[in-house]
């Protein structure tokens, strides 16, 4: 579909699978939007995925703030997947060669095939050492792994993963001690696996990527949802915002790189105690070329969510007045754009 404008509910089964591919989905403000719900999330054994496919660049003429492609929701929105334990932390360390996961303890759904990413310990940005891994067999908390499914045979782990120094002791921030076993650092394992997808399908090109933005409305309930490829907003690069002229048309060589085309973007809903926060927890956020999930002016929840390899900061707050709440939240792999902190004011 080119455009999808929803004004009364769109439900997507939730015991056979569905696919949706569409440019643009509008949400009016009395629409609603339901792929899976708290009483009936999607099954364990099924998907359901949107793909945001782009034929060519945005039309400027048409759509000169290029506000389109993507899910844009001024109405209700539900989205709940399979349950799946976003994260856990390694039961011991791990050497290069290894080719099997001990887990601290037993993660919820994890499957064969899914994609895990495994924190890597040693900081150097050249050479990155997150590793992504395949389930191939899973036996409560031992996983095997696959470190490259791409060539054959089951391939080990390329680089130690150890739990960093000065993690035994007394923990300074906890005098009450609290934690007597001293554990401040973990090493972490994230199934960023989701049966509830939205995709783009030509992420490699950034103007065909959708994104997801929640305008004036944060009557929103999300979880364990996969969000992939998703968000225009180049981060490395200077914003450069659409403007146009007395006659509403875009001027030339503006609108190059707006702002607000994020992965998951709460714009300006609000921000009184008084509204219906907005949630978002137990999700995966999977390769954004700018900022993660993002609170703009909004009441939010963002709990046990995952983000990898996300240009700039995976978790944010935009302009200084939200509330809400992040917790538990785990960032992996973020790239900058090597400018100075003061470079672009």
């Amino acid at each position: 579909l080119d455009i999808l404008r929803i004004d009364g509910r769109l439900e997507f089964a939730s015991s056979v699978d569905t696919q949706l591919a569409v440019d643009t989905i509008l949400v009016a403000p009395q629409g609603q939007l339901s792929i899976g719900s708290s009483q009936r999330p999607i099954a364990d054994h099924v998907a359901a995925r949107v793909v945001f496919v782009a034929d060519g660049g945005i039309d400027a003429t048409w759509d000169p703030h290029q506000l389109s492609r993507g899910l844009l929701a001024h109405g209700q929105v539900e989205m709940y997947g399979k349950e799946v334990t976003p994260y856990v932390a390694l039961g011991s360390d791990l050497l290069a060669g290894a080719s099997e996961l001990v887990l601290a303890s037993v993660p919820t759904n994890w499957e064969v095939g899914d994609r895990l990413v495994l924190t890597g310990t040693h900081y150097d940005y050249s050479n990155n050492q997150d590793e992504e891994l395949e389930i191939l067999a899973i036996r409560g908390n031992v996983v095997d792994v696959d470190a490259d499914p791409e060539l054959p045979g089951q391939q080990p782990l390329a680089y130690n993963h150890v739990t960093p120094d000065g993690d035994d002791g007394a923990n300074p921030a906890d005098p009450m001690n609290l934690s007597p076993d001293g554990d401040l650092l973990n090493v972490y394992v994230a199934n960023v696996s989701r049966n509830v997808v939205l995709i783009s399908e030509t992420p490699e090109i950034n103007e065909h990527r959708g994104h997801v933005m929640f305008v004036h409305n944060q009557d929103v309930d999300i979880k364990n949802v996969g969000f992939y490829g998703l968000g225009r907003t180049d981060k490395r690069n200077p914003i450069n915002d659409p403007r146009l002229d007395a006659d509403g048309k875009l001027i030339e060589n503006t609108g190059l790189n707006p702002q607000g085309r994020y992965s998951v973007h709460f714009h300006r809903a609000g921000t009184s105690y008084d509204n219906q926060p907005g949630w978002v927890s137990g999700s995966a956020i999977v390769d954004s070329p700018g900022w993660g999930l993002v609170n703009h002016e909004s009441y939010v929840h963002a709990h046990n969510n995952v983000a990898f390899q996300v240009t700039g900061a995976s978790f944010v707050t935009e302009f200084g007045n939200e509330i809400g709440s992040f917790e538990g939240n785990l960032s992996i792999n973020n790239a900058g754009s090597g400018d100075g902190l003061e470079d672009r004011s």
